[in-house]
C-alpha cells in the first residue's frame, strides 16, 4: 500500500523517476541504491552549478546593456532640448 516507507526511500524513488530507472527499482541492492543516489546528486551538482554561474553572467551583461542604453537615451534627450 505505502511504497514510501521513509523520506530517504521517497527521495530514492524520486531520483529514479528523474533519471528513468524506475522500472528497475526492485533490482537494486542497498549498496546500489547508495551509489545511485550519490551519483545522481553529484550529476545534478555538476550540471546545476555551471548553469547558475552562466545564467548569472548573462544577467550581468544584459543589465550593463540596459544601463548603457538608458544613458544613451538620456544624453539624446538632453542634447535634443
Amino acid at each position: 500500500y505505502n511504497l514510501y516507507q521513509s523520506i530517504p526511500m521517497a527521495s530514492y524513488f524520486a531520483l529514479l523517476n528523474l533519471f528513468g530507472e524506475f522500472p528497475l527499482i526492485d533490482q537494486h541492492s542497498l549498496g546500489g541504491k547508495f551509489v545511485g543516489t550519490l551519483t545522481a546528486i553529484v550529476a545534478v551538482a555538476v550540471f546545476a552549478l555551471p548553469v547558475g554561474i552562466v545564467g548569472s553572467g548573462f544577467e550581468t551583461i544584459i543589465e550593463r546593456q540596459r544601463v548603457a542604453k538608458a544613458k544613451m537615451e538620456e544624453t539624446k534627450s538632453a542634447t535634443a532640448v
